[in-house]
């Protein structure tokens, strides 16, 4: 429809053309003449009919073609457009996903830090605890030691000490009773 809507607007131009010309070419033969109007209207004609009737199938093949590349263009353009705005709806849901993997990530790893923090402080609360205990322990027999050597040696000196003084003021009268008093005590103890 377009194509022949397209040629009729074609054929009125040459027809409109043709009437100037004959108008002109009767001015300069002295008058107008009908009859010289009407033969470029029927050239015109007849040079609009040979057009359409020679070049009109490969004009009409040539938009055809042209519309129908034009649309499978169009269908390719339509269809890599919906391509890449499919790419780009999965590259944000992807983004979305990573953001959201990097923050269970990120929560996971400072759960593990902070669960690390809490066992290595535990662990080193118990390790003073065991360190303050064993340097009790250590202190308490460290003074137990030093006790028993200060007693053993004060008993030494004592022991030193007692037979000078027995040396010295022990004699035979006290020889004496002290072997009546044992003997004393035995008898006591031996009687049922």
């Amino acid at each position: 429809m377009k194509l022949i809507t397209s040629i009729l607007a074609l054929g009125a131009s040459f027809v409109m053309a043709a009437s100037a010309f004959a108008a002109e070419g009767a001015e300069a033969a002295g008058g107008g003449s009908w009859l010289t109007l009407l033969l470029y209207i029927v050239n015109a004609a007849i040079f609009v009919a040979i057009c359409v009737y020679f070049a009109g199938p490969g004009v009409r093949q040539f938009f055809a073609q042209r519309a129908r590349t034009m649309r499978e263009r169009r269908g390719r353009a339509e269809a890599d457009f919906a391509a890449a705005e499919q790419a780009a709806h999965d590259a944000a849901r992807q983004l979305e996903q990573l953001a959201a993997e990097k923050a269970r990530l990120l929560e996971e790893m400072e759960a593990g830090t902070a669960y690390q923090i809490k066992a290595i402080r535990e662990a080193a609360l118990a390790g003073a605890a065991r360190i303050g205990r064993d340097a009790e322990l250590t202190a308490a027999a460290a003074v137990e030691e030093a006790r028993r050597r200060v007693r053993s040696y004060l008993a030494g000196v004592a022991g030193v000490l007692a037979r000078e003084l027995v040396q010295q003021n022990f004699n035979a009268d006290d020889q004496r009773r002290m072997l009546a008093g044992f003997a004393e005590k035995l008898t006591l103890e031996a009687r049922p």
